[in-house]
């Protein structure tokens, strides 16, 4: 059985990728990411002391045939083809990170587990399940209750505290 998702998907004007139709503002052929990058470059040149433009200045473009249309277009199309170049190696990076940070954390995560097991282990053994066991301990709080063991963390203090005694 296949299951077609039912989110509509919509090209972006800025960047020209397929995009969820949430990233779109209502009305907006541009996605949220590409109008903050716009606000960004506008706010960033209006910092720099560039006069605002007035509408008989705008008039005035550096246009004046159709072959510099075709010239600018061009020059669009290779910045754009820039920027999702970034945008994919950014992307590329992103996935390897990712995949540093599970080689990382996955002994970490494994050997939380056989504590955790531990734990659940010793607290059979010397609670009665029938009963709610509570104990608050300088680096967190164990909470066991019906064979159900939970464990909530102070991980800030913890790092406050590592390679100290």
């Amino acid at each position: 059985m296949t299951v077609k998702s039912k989110q509509k998907e919509r090209i972006c004007r800025g960047c020209g990728l397929p995009k969820p139709e949430k990233e779109f503002i209502k009305g907006s052929s541009s996605c949220l990411e590409c109008r903050r990058q716009y606000h960004r470059v506008y706010k960033q040149l209006r910092r720099q002391g560039r006069p605002r433009q007035k509408r008989e200045a705008s008039l005035e473009v550096g246009i004046e045939t159709w072959g510099q249309v075709a010239n600018v277009i061009r020059e669009m199309a290779e910045s754009q083809f820039k920027i999702n170049k970034e945008h994919a190696d950014l992307n590329r990076r992103i996935v390897l990170l990712k995949k540093y940070t599970d080689e990382v954390v996955e002994p970490e995560l494994i050997h939380q587990i056989n504590f955790r097991s531990m734990l659940r282990a010793f607290l059979k053994k010397t609670c009665s399940i029938k009963q709610a066991t509570l104990k608050r301990f300088d680096f967190g709080v164990l909470r066991f209750h019906r064979g159900k063991l939970d464990v909530e963390l102070d991980a800030a203090y913890a790092g406050q505290r590592m390679e100290k005694p």
